[in-house]
């Protein structure tokens, strides 16, 4: 057993001791993996595993509100492999339009959000490997700074210039 008690994702004690590490350490922001849950509505159906997630992030809000210094804390969403039938059906709109409303325009969460070249970032999981070959972003939402991550870009040809090794549209979350 830990000295902070368990690594459960409701246990404010353990978050606020991570929070105080965090903030001791400098960092300037945490992403909370929201990746695995665009296709969950908390209103329309209910799922323990995405519960648990979605429910947790309120209480690392809240008990990073409390900490001085404390990093702030950025969500990353999907589609992840679920693939971009999530951009047609709405399943990404109404995923981002959650975290927006409940985060970002609710004033008790909005200080406690990370924002990136002046507005909030948004991690979007375009699955590793990228289901992303051209480059482009095949979704956007202006609300945001929306930035497209996978993992090891460097082994996946085609997402980085092989001159100067930035990548063209992908922040890698494993490198």
């Amino acid at each position: 057993m830990p000295l902070i008690g368990p690594y459960a994702s409701d246990n404010r004690n353990a978050i606020r001791q991570h929070a105080i590490w965090l903030a001791d350490a400098g960092v300037d922001f945490i992403v909370v993996d929201w990746s695995n849950n665009v296709g969950y509505d908390p209103k329309t159906m209910y799922r323990e595993d995405f519960a648990m997630i979605e429910n947790a992030t309120y209480a690392v809000f809240e008990v990073f509100a409390t900490v001085e210094n404390a990093p702030k804390i950025c969500i990353m969403t999907g589609p992840g492999h679920i693939g971009t039938g999530t951009f047609t059906d709405g399943q990404m709109a109404r995923k981002n339009n959650q975290i927006y409303n409940e985060f970002i325009a609710n004033s008790a969460y909005n200080d406690m959000y990370f924002y990136y070249e002046g507005k909030p970032l948004l991690l979007c999981y375009a699955a590793t490997p990228s289901f992303i070959k051209n480059n482009t972003a095949p979704y956007t939402d202006g609300r945001f700074t929306e930035r497209w991550v996978t993992g090891f870009i460097g082994q996946q040809s085609g997402l980085y210039n092989t001159k100067t090794y930035l990548s063209y549209l992908h922040w890698s979350w494993e490198e």
